[in-house]
């Protein structure tokens, strides 16, 4: 009788698929609409309220959004979708990638520079206005999928 092999779980494979070269500017452009046009940046990577707060960044292919989420009433940050461009962008040949963005608040435009590593953790740095404080977000963790600050 032929004994059966226990299967082995599946490996996962990396985050982003790795380029294998180094894209910059308008070569990163597609690996930018497949992994941050559709993709939150999150404190909170199972969803407010698994977590007491979530601060997230949500990106779909024109809008860029910001909420932080809490337990207490009235606490909550939940900006309206916000248009967003996309400076400078590299992706390296690992699968990390990072870019910098403009994004219009009302009448201002604020300023964020992202660095997500292969395996999906995330820094930034935040700016409001020319010559404000520069503010360090993060670590955060990169989730598939557009967060809309419902819960």
């Amino acid at each position: 009788m032929k004994r059966r092999s226990t299967p082995k779980p599946a490996t996962p494979g990396p985050l982003f698929d790795p380029p294998g070269q180094k894209l910059e500017g308008e070569a990163a452009k597609p690996f930018l609409l497949r992994y941050l046009a559709n993709s939150t940046f999150t404190d909170c990577p199972a969803g407010f309220p698994a977590c007491s707060v979530e601060n997230l960044y949500s990106h779909t292919e024109t809008t860029y959004r910001y909420c932080r989420l809490t337990m207490t009433s009235g606490a909550d940050i939940i900006n309206p979708p916000q248009g967003y461009a996309v400076d400078a962008a590299v992706v390296n040949p690992d699968g990390s990638w990072a870019f910098r963005e403009r994004v219009e608040n009302y009448s201002n435009v604020s300023a964020y520079e992202w660095e997500i590593s292969a395996d999906g953790v995330v820094r930034g740095a935040y700016q409001f206005q020319p010559n404000s404080e520069i503010e360090q977000i993060g670590p955060l963790q990169y989730v598939s999928g557009a967060r809309d600050c419902s819960f």
